[in-house]
Formats: structure tokens, C-alpha cells, sequence
């Protein structure tokens, strides 16, 4: 029997619309692997874009990026072995915003952070049961809920401390330091509480000329260091009922003092 050379081709193939079919399929794998891909890369593009870029006209970050291992690091929280009432944060809840400002000046916005009042550092929660905490050694700033904490060196600690800025002038500065006390419990439930318990406590410090000592911020001590404008802003604190012993009303005090 003789074939064509048409014939001959098509049965070298042997069956010829299965071939062709496998072969479409393994073409058509191929691009949508190809798109997958490109998809992918795509994705992870925008993702990092969004790690780092800006937000607003405010320059700040929604989240750190890369930066993020230079501010600090991550930690498991393993519960204490002792149980002791209260807090040793200040803040009653975490649910707080905050802006951190590097010593480059950058500025990122982060959430759910407090401030450890007992070992002097500001911590973030995070998923699971990891904390992240912040390193001051890279941090000139952080501000949470309008309240700006920065460092200062304590001789006696011989370390810098963070501290919180109440009121800032071009001559003086007032800064709070907090600190925990444990409060022991007593064995004799007739006599107080059996469990111990954290305390809060703070201290007040002026920055003047150089130096820095405890400092009462009572209206005559605040007065005094505002010289011959004095007067003029104890008649704006009456006139607008702002107290001394009020931290936030100090500072807007203070803020009036630096606008004469």
C-alpha cells in the first residue's frame, strides 16, 4: 500500500488530536504559571511599598519595614511566677497610638503601646504572646496621646532614663520620671491586703542652666523661672483656670509663656 506524504505525516504522530490537545494544555500551564508569577511579584511590590511609604503629609510610617530590627526587638511575655495586683504600666490600656521619632528623624505610627514604668522602657503588644520594646539608644522621641517622652541621663542610674517632657521653654525644662514600688503583702489578711501590690509613682525634675535637680512645680517655684513675664501669665492661668498641679494644664501654661 502506498501513502500520500500528507498521510505519512499524520500517522508519524500517531493519534493526532490527542497529541495537539496535550500539547495546548501544556502550553496554556505554562502561562498561567507565568502569570502567577508576575501576579506574585506584583503583590510583594505593593506590599513593601506599603511597609515603608508615608502616610499624609505628615511624613510618618504606618509601620516600621525594615527599621523595625534598628528600634528594638522582639520578645516572648512568660507570665510572672508570683501573682502582685495592679500595673506596671503606666497607661491603663493599650490601647494607645503612638509616634516614634528616630535619631534620623523619622517618624513611624504604631499602636497598642504603653509605657513599663518599672523597667523604664516603652513596649508594644503584638500577636501571640510576643512584646516589642523599644530602644531609646535609637529614638530621640515618642509621643503617645499628645504626650511626648524623650531620655535623660541620671547620674545616679548612670544611664539615660525616659522621662516625660511636661513643659518645655528656651530657658528651663520640667520632665517626670516614673518609677514602680512593690507594696508587700501582709501575712494577717486583718491587717491589709495578703498579695503585694505595684504603686506608681513619679518625681519632677528641673533642666536649668545646665543642671538638673527634683523640683516642686508649684505656681510661685514655675512663676519664678519665668522672670518679668511673670505676672502676665499668672493673670492667663487665672483668667482661664488652669491649675499648676495639672500636668497638661502646666504645659499649656507653659506653651503661653513661650508665645510672649
Amino acid at each position: 500500500m502506498v501513502f500520500s506524504a500528507k498521510t505519512s505525516f499524520f500517522l508519524s504522530f500517531g493519534n493526532y488530536p490527542t497529541y495537539f490537545l496535550r500539547l495546548l494544555e501544556v502550553i496554556k500551564i505554562r502561562k498561567m504559571k507565568k502569570i502567577l508569577l508576575l501576579s506574585l511579584l506584583l503583590c510583594v511590590t505593593f506590599a513593601f511599598g506599603q511597609n515603608r511609604g508615608p502616610q499624609g503629609n505628615d511624613g510618618t510610617y504606618s509601620v516600621f519595614g525594615p527599621t523595625k530590627a534598628t528600634l528594638g526587638y522582639t520578645s516572648v511575655q512568660r507570665p510572672s511566677r508570683k501573682v502582685i495586683k495592679g500595673s506596671q504600666h503606666l497607661f491603663d490600656t493599650w490601647n494607645n497610638s503612638a509616634v516614634v521619632v528616630s535619631k534620623e528623624g523619622k517618624k513611624f505610627k504604631v499602636q497598642n503601646v504603653n509605657f513599663n514604668a518599672r523597667r523604664n522602657r516603652f513596649e508594644m503588644e503584638q500577636p501571640g504572646d510576643t512584646l516589642y520594646t523599644f530602644n531609646f539608644k535609637a529614638i530621640d522621641k515618642i509621643v503617645v496621646n499628645n504626650r511626648t517622652f524623650s531620655t535623660v541621663y541620671f547620674e545616679e542610674d548612670e544611664r539615660d532614663m525616659a522621662v516625660e517632657e511636661i513643659g518645655v521653654a528656651d530657658n528651663f525644662k520640667i520632665i517626670k520620671r516614673y518609677n514602680i514600688e512593690i507594696q508587700v503583702g501582709s501575712p494577717n489578711p486583718m491587717r491589709g491586703s495578703v498579695s503585694d501590690k505595684y504603686l506608681l509613682k513619679d518625681d519632677y525634675y528641673l533642666i536649668k542652666d545646665g543642671e538638673m535637680k527634683k523640683f516642686n512645680p508649684k505656681r510661685k517655684k514655675v512663676s519664678k523661672l519665668m522672670g518679668k513675664k511673670a505676672d502676665q501669665v499668672e493673670d492667663y492661668a487665672k483668667e482661664n483656670k488652669l491649675s499648676y498641679k495639672d500636668d497638661a494644664e502646666l504645659a499649656q501654661i507653659i506653651l503661653y509663656y513661650n508665645s510672649l
